[in-house]
């Protein structure tokens, strides 16, 4: 059986007779939390777990979908996003292997809305939440990426994202539209498959690139599709050194896929097709796309999203309307009672790089102090292989053009294969108290 038997009938259709439906109408729904393995061993694994979603939709439930795990694990997994009782749910076991947590919800979405999924995600704060996107937004969001990755059927796809992640679940969706060789499989088993099956396309994260260009399991022409915000230079200049194509995307749960793209580590991003990207009078990017998410929901909160959807991302946009991503909004440091806005310092830094045709990237974040609160630390990836001179040379321009009060205090060069340069203060924090990592004070 196709996957787009079971997918496509369920996509919402609109009649001309239907009556036209208050927006806040509230309709009960009930949801249900279904387990998906990371990996699949064979093509009916595959569709069995498409059938349970499908038969969810059917019988109008909501699936949520959730990693495999036990009974525990999964009330555990729930009550991350809603207050549950015991009595909350059911278990269900159904002849056609639904078999999962069913929740009664009383949400404020009309009757139009008839295929809607559930995704969980910690989100850029942190917190955790419940995003809510409809079937018909992965369809969009399948369309534009096939295009991008120039899907044929003869294509040999390998994945190691589980499908209850937003991107593992793109996949099955867009296997379902644009058929061709899908293969998913867990990060433990990927660099085996990668040998074995020889992939023209992997879909997968940097730190995964980065072994998979170590131990030369990667093959000229082959493509690496990943979030692009993560890549370090470095890495991606070394992948195109060995004639392997990489394309970098950006995107979030909210956009139910890639929203950005670029293909060189010294391009600026694009829009995808169907994406129309703003920024609005703070800098932010804003976009908007058939595929944005319906709501998220937190606790027992649903929080309805607004057109355009604005992120905390800080943008630069070219007169030809390619992005530049520049830092987070959400990122003020306050030192001794200072604002310092982050972005003002990685404009300084970033000036003086550009006119020496330095290419690195660079990232501004907050280490906590116990007397000034916050102090601001500079990363440039790269500046340990620098000369002294070089090196001086940068940080007095530093001292020259920011201020004693806001100029970083320190210089560290430190990124990953998983997160390249793009670290949170947590990771600061534990990367700082390294004794044998290298600093340079301002």
């Amino acid at each position: 059986m196709l996957m787009s038997i079971i997918f496509k009938q369920f996509l919402p259709l609109q009649s001309k007779n239907s009556p036209e439906l208050d927006a806040q109408e509230i309709i009960p729904h009930s949801c249900i939390l279904i387990e998906c393995p990371h990996s699949f061993t064979s093509l009916e694994q595959r569709n069995i777990y498409a059938s349970q979603i499908a038969l969810a939709l059917s019988l109008e439930l909501i699936p949520l979908l959730a990693p495999e795990g036990s009974i525990a694990d999964l009330s555990l997994y729930a009550s991350y996003i809603w207050p549950l009782q015991e009595s909350s749910f059911h278990f269900n076991q159904n002849a056609n292997r639904l078999s999962s947590f069913l929740v009664q919800m009383n949400i404020q979405f009309t009757r139009s809305h008839n295929s809607l999924i559930g995704l969980f995600t910690s989100g850029t704060t942190g917190k955790p939440k419940l995003i809510w996107h409809t079937l018909q937004n992965y369809i969009h969001s399948a369309q534009r990426s096939a295009k991008l990755l120039n899907l044929e059927t003869h294509s040999k796809v390998l994945s190691a994202l589980p499908c209850y992640h937003n991107g593992g679940f793109l996949n099955l969706v867009r296997f379902d539209l644009f058929p061709h060789e899908l293969n998913i499989c867990s990060h433990k088993e990927l660099q085996d498959q990668w040998d074995q099956i020889t992939p023209d396309i992997i879909i997968g994260v940097p730190t995964q690139l980065q072994q998979a260009l170590s131990s030369k399991i990667i093959k000229e022409g082959q493509t690496f599709y990943c979030g692009g915000a993560a890549l370090n230079e470095q890495l991606w200049q070394k992948a195109l050194d060995q004639n392997v194509e990489v394309i970098g995307t950006y995107g979030l749960t909210e956009s139910c896929g890639a929203i950005l793209f670029k293909q060189s580590p010294t391009d600026l991003y694009s829009p995808m097709q169907a994406v129309k990207v703003s920024s609005n009078s703070n800098n932010q990017l804003c976009f908007e796309s058939n595929s944005n998410a319906l709501a998220y929901q937190q606790e027992k909160n649903l929080h309805f999203y607004k057109t355009p959807l604005e992120t905390a991302d800080l943008i630069e946009i070219d007169s030809q309307g390619r992005i530049q991503i520049k830092g987070r909004s959400d990122q003020i440091i306050i030192c001794s009672g200072e604002n310092i806005d982050p972005l003002e310092i990685s404009h300084c830094a970033q000036t003086y790089l550009s006119e020496h045709k330095i290419l690195s990237q660079i990232q501004v974040l907050p280490l906590k102090d116990e007397v000034k609160g916050q102090i601001p630390i500079l990363i440039v990836n790269g500046i340990n292989s620098w000369t002294d001179q070089k090196r001086e040379a940068f940080i007095q321009y530093l001292r020259e053009k920011i201020s004693p009060l806001k100029r970083p205090r320190f210089i560290l060069d430190y990124s990953t294969p998983e997160k390249g340069i793009k670290l949170t203060s947590e990771d600061i924090t534990h990367v700082f108290s390294n004794p044998e990592l290298k600093k340079w004070k301002v």
